[in-house]
């Protein structure tokens, strides 16, 4: 899914963060099912982990606009998206639109 425009609108340096979670018998995700039985089965499990990325501070470049300008129409979505990709290449995840 697509960065939305606020943390990117403004153009500074966002400091990404990729939580990692291991494999366990309940995805962390309450996408598909309310909050509160979500939370009882989740919490439900023995234990859960998570790995937390810290990836460098990454900051726009006129270099990034230039090369990366199939990736959107505005500066905003070319850094976001680069910002995305460098995300998921971090933890290992695919890119889902």
């Amino acid at each position: 899914m697509p960065f939305k425009k606020g943390a990117f609108a403004s153009l500074k340096a966002v400091e990404p963060l990729v939580l990692v979670y291991d494999k366990s018998h309940v995805n962390p995700a309450y996408d598909v099912m309310p909050l509160f039985p979500h939370l009882i089965i989740y919490l439900s499990q023995l234990y859960s982990t998570c790995r937390i990325l810290r990836l460098p501070t990454f900051e726009p470049t006129a270099w990034m606009y230039e090369n990366h300008k199939d990736k959107g129409k505005e500066d905003w979505e070319i850094y976001a998206q680069c910002v995305r990709e460098a995300m998921a290449k971090a933890g290992g995840l695919g890119i889902n639109n």
